[in-house]
């Protein structure tokens, strides 16, 4: 074979896979994951496939356990707190009632059982309560991406417990409404 013939073959094949992956990069985006609304509401159940309109989780840290990175979850009325069977931050010194970790998520509060699409904090109000033992909410980075865009909630009660100044990230008494290491908030 001569060299043109060689030096074409290998432009039409390079000009072939270019195509190809073009073509496959459209493809592979029509198939990324979307996000989830997940639903929290005190009459509801914790169990796997929750957060439905109609069959809503009971506590926001099982659908914060059961949420993907960029899901949604909304929260109705009531008085939410800590559950140490669904505690997936048991290294903290001081637990919280709700704890993200590793995760991108939106919890959102203020909704009515009967109206999932508008909320209504002042109507609605949505408590996280620490009961005067616990954190709020922490929101942890340990090795992706964590943050969290929250609305609609009252948290009180809360209480962080150890050491006032120090370098252990862990076992210090900062945040009892809320805290927040390595990741980013959105209030």
């Amino acid at each position: 074979m001569s060299t043109l013939k060689k030096f074409l073959h290998a432009i039409l094949f390079a000009a072939m896979i270019a195509s190809w992956s073009v073509n496959n990069i459209g493809a592979v985006s029509d198939h990324e994951p979307t996000a989830s609304t997940i639903r929290v509401s005190p009459s509801g159940s914790d169990i796997s496939g929750c957060g439905s309109e109609a069959q809503p989780c009971r506590t926001i840290q099982f659908a914060v356990n059961q949420a993907l990175t960029g899901d949604i979850i909304l929260v109705a009325e009531g008085v939410y707190k800590y559950d140490q069977a669904l505690d997936p931050c048991t290294s903290l010194t001081t637990r919280a009632v709700v704890c993200v970790n590793d995760k991108q998520l939106s919890i959102l509060g203020g909704y009515a059982t009967n109206n999932w699409t508008v909320a209504d904090p002042v109507n609605n109000p949505t408590v996280i309560d620490g009961e005067a033992s616990r954190r709020g909410v922490a929101v942890l980075r340990v090795s992706a991406v964590s943050s969290l865009r929250m609305e609609g909630f009252t948290i009180k009660n809360g209480r962080a417990f150890g050491s006032p100044v120090g370098n252990t990230y862990l076992g210090h008494a900062f945040g009892g409404g809320m805290w927040a290491s390595k990741t980013f908030v959105n209030l």
